[in-house]
């Protein structure tokens, strides 16, 4: 079942969505966004901003 699931990520076939993404900087922001819980979906913390 897992192995299923893998391979369909894997595909593209399912790809998590993201509610906002923050820099690394920003991780204040990012903490306060998530406390607040007015999101359904994923916050990314990207390395590269």
């Amino acid at each position: 079942m897992l192995e299923g699931l893998v391979a369909l990520i894997q595909e593209g076939a399912i790809r998590p969505v993201v509610a906002k993404t923050f820099a690394l900087g920003d991780l204040s922001s990012a903490q306060e966004y998530f406390l607040n819980k007015d999101f359904v979906r994923k916050i990314v913390i990207d390395m590269t901003l």
